[in-house]
């Protein structure tokens, strides 16, 4: 028990709950934090940047982001990753949190977005399109510029193209700026 009350106000920073909630008194579930409205949140992990562009490399980012409790039950294995650049921004803006689902790889229409790894090493956020002899990954974006990625099967130095799953929610982080 810290002697100090700094030292408690630190944690629960660090945890993004109040203090009352480090020694139980907030009646909310553990691992999850309630704002004024009664929502309860979830803190989920960052794991890395991806790129809403041009394929690069997955960066590791240590923090934790907020993501509403009914939705990490309907997705108990998403992680989060931080969307750099714009080939999505008519859904998720550079800079925001894209929540991942891992259990949810297999494509059921050309609308969805889904997180998708090129080569083994990087990867990318587009709307994924099944061809007869391949695949299509498919901007949602603003800027006319950004065209689709098309990868044929029949050519031996095409990369292996990996779905690393659906993106199924998006979290504005706090310290975005506009």
């Amino acid at each position: 028990m810290p002697r100090d009350n700094t030292v408690l106000k630190r944690i629960a920073d660090y945890l993004e709950v109040s203090i009352e909630a480090l020694f139980g008194y907030d009646l909310v579930l553990p691992g999850t934090f309630q704002v004024d409205d009664g929502a309860e949140f979830k803190r989920v992990p960052v794991y890395g940047e991806i790129a809403a562009g041009e394929p690069l490399y997955m960066q590791e980012i240590e923090r934790h982001a907020p993501v509403p409790k009914n939705v990490m039950k309907e997705h108990p294995h998403a992680y989060l990753v931080r969307v750099v650049g714009d080939s999505v921004n008519r859904r998720i803006l550079d800079g925001y949190y894209a929540l991942v689902d891992p259990d949810e790889r297999e494509p059921t229409n050309d609308r969805d977005l889904y997180a998708v790894c090129v080569n083994g090493d990087s990867a990318t956020i587009k709307r994924y399109r099944r061809l007869a002899n391949g695949c299509q990954l498919v901007p949602d974006s603003y800027d006319p510029t950004i065209r689709e990625i098309t990868f044929d099967m029949n050519d031996e130095d095409t990369p292996e193209v990996t779905i690393m799953g659906k993106v199924v929610y998006a979290v504005m982080p706090f310290d975005f700026e506009i």
